[in-house]
C-alpha cells in the first residue's frame, strides 16, 4: 500500500460524509446542496460511495507509479466514523483531492465532483488561521 493512499478511517469519513449530503443536504450539520454529488450517488450505498471513493484514489495511484490498482484496494471498506467537524471533513476532502490529482485522474466526474464540494465548503470554511482545520487530520 502506499503513502499516497487515504486511509481507511479517511474514506470512510467521506463517504459518510457525501451521504449524508445527499439525504440530509448536510455534512456535519453544515449545510451542502451539491446536485452533481446527488446525481452520481444517485441509488449508491454507503459501502459504494466507498468503494467508488478508494477506486480513484488507487487510479490515481497507477497513473502517478503504473501501480496495479488491486493492489491498492482496501478490502475491508467502509467503516464507522464517530462524529467530526466540518473543518476536519474540508481537510480530509483536500488531502483525497490532493492524493487523486495524477495524469487523467483529473478529467473523472468524480473527481471534478469532490473538487467542487471541496470549493463549496471553502466557501463558508477558512483553510487558513484556522486551528481546527490545521489540527483535523491529512489522511
Amino acid at each position: 500500500m502506499s503513502s499516497f493512499l487515504v486511509s481507511p478511517e479517511g474514506l470512510s469519513m467521506l463517504a459518510d460524509g457525501i451521504m449524508d449530503a445527499i439525504f440530509n443536504e448536510k455534512i456535519a450539520n453544515f449545510p451542502v446542496d451539491n446536485e452533481k454529488l446527488s446525481e452520481y450517488f444517485r441509488g449508491y450505498s454507503i459501502n459504494q460511495v466507498f468503494e467508488e471513493l478508494n477506486y480513484l484514489n488507487a487510479y490515481a495511484l497507477e497513473q502517478r507509479y503504473g501501480d496495479d490498482i488491486d493492489n491498492n484496494m482496501y478490502i475491508d471498506g467502509y467503516m464507522y466514523v464517530p462524529e467530526y467537524t466540518i473543518d476536519e471533513y474540508l481537510k480530509m476532502l483536500d488531502c483525497y483531492n490532493y492524493q487523486c490529482c495524477e495524469g487523467d485522474t483529473i478529467e473523472k466526474p468524480l473527481y471534478q465532483i469532490m473538487n467542487r464540494l471541496a470549493d463549496d465548503i471553502s466557501t463558508y470554511v477558512n483553510r487558513n488561521n484556522n486551528p481546527f482545520y490545521d489540527e483535523a487530520n491529512w489522511g
